[in-house]
């Protein structure tokens, strides 16, 4: 494949991630957030936080629990990919109520101060870092895939092994329950407060003091376009370190470039997602349904649903605290930004298949 043709194919890979799927997940986040402010306990912030926390974390350590039987029957239908995607949607559902309620607390129990901020931040980063999972924080743009080009079986429910299944039947349950407990009570706490730290900090920093739409939407802008360098930064040095060759065992300076690029790859992600989230805060709130916020939110909700099973994107729904990117030691998973397009393999003129026959 020519070098140009390979290049255009990227730039319209980044492009449809930026400016087409990454809107509408947000949009799908907003509108399922604000269903729950909406209709859970609307009147007890602390008893709707509570409810949501308890009720998705429970359903989804119970489903990590099981997550190897689910799996199996699954992909033992002929309709298995239907029923994936068909499963997407109460796991979308649930990862934002977790996200939530867990949020929530964490404002109530420790302020939204800025202090409290920073501790969250650097606490959630620290906790995903020592589990070797830090590209767990990466959702979209910073990491996009497709159903159309992924095995689902192995992109969803996938868990932290701490400990190997062992043939002892007691053994086994043990090691589920710890490694459910790890994937979801842990790493997903720690990727939620990374992200709640990384959010305030930005909102702080950016906060407008008027209320005015206009003002509103000039420090949105900026926002979103400073998110948007990061990634397109990120997006061209994942793109180089993709057509280099390295093997294993990757050196020392490697695995911590990895991590610096992790880093700053989620601080991008976080600053693209507050700027949408509050243009789309603007746009519905004060231009198309000022005066119906049911309306607007479920709105919200099902036309991002809808879209990105239409787009076939909404396997991008399905993250921490249901599974978790862990870094081994054969990859260097934190370059690894995904692709929405399937990414066309380079093919080196020295190793092309030889169709000649002998005579």
């Amino acid at each position: 494949m020519s070098s140009y043709v390979l290049f255009c194919k990227r730039f319209l890979n980044l492009i449809l991630v930026l400016f087409l799927i990454t809107p509408v997940v947000v949009n799908y986040w907003r509108g399922t957030w604000y269903i729950l402010d909406l209709f859970v306990f609307p009147d007890d912030g602390i008893l709707s936080a509570s409810t949501t926390f308890t009720a998705s974390f429970g359903a989804m350590f119970l489903i990590m629990l099981v997550e190897d039987y689910l799996k199996e029957f699954l992909n033992e239908r002929k309709a298995s990919k239907g029923l994936y995607l068909v499963l997407f949607y109460p796991l979308a559902f649930m990862t934002v109520a977790s996200w939530r309620g867990l949020w929530m607390l964490l404002d109530y129990y420790t302020t939204t101060s800025l202090t409290s901020a920073c501790v969250s931040h650097v606490i959630g980063f620290l906790i995903v870092l020592s589990l070797k999972t830090t590209s767990t924080i990466i959702a979209i743009p910073g990491y996009c895939i497709s159903e159309r080009h992924v095995d689902l079986s192995k992109n969803i429910l996938a868990g932290k092994q701490c400990l190997r299944n062992n043939t002892s039947a007691c053994a086994d349950v043990a090691t589920r329950i710890l490694n459910s407990f790890v994937t979801i009570f842990v790493i997903g706490a720690g990727v939620v407060c990374y992200w709640r730290g990384t959010w305030l900090i930005i909102v702080t920093t950016v906060k407008h003091p008027s209320r005015h739409p206009s003002d509103k939407l000039i420090s949105s802008i900026p926002v979103i376009g400073l998110g948007y360098a990061i990634l397109c930064m990120c997006y061209c040095l994942s793109e180089c370190v993709s057509s280099i060759k390295l093997n294993p065992p990757y050196s020392l300076l490697m695995r911590a470039l990895e991590q610096i690029f992790v880093y700053i790859l989620g601080f991008g992600v976080v600053v693209s997602w507050v700027g949408i989230w509050h243009l789309m805060d603007l746009l519905m709130d004060s231009y198309l349904l000022p005066d119906n916020p049911v309306t607007s939110v479920l709105v919200c909700h099902f036309a991002g649903i809808v879209a990105l099973y239409l787009l076939q994107a909404s396997v991008n729904l399905i993250g921490s605290p249901l599974g978790c990117r862990v870094h081994g030691s054969e990859t260097l998973e934190g370059f690894d930004m995904g692709s929405y397009i399937e990414k066309p393999v380079r093919i080196e003129p020295n190793k092309q298949e030889d169709t000649t026959t002998d005579p």
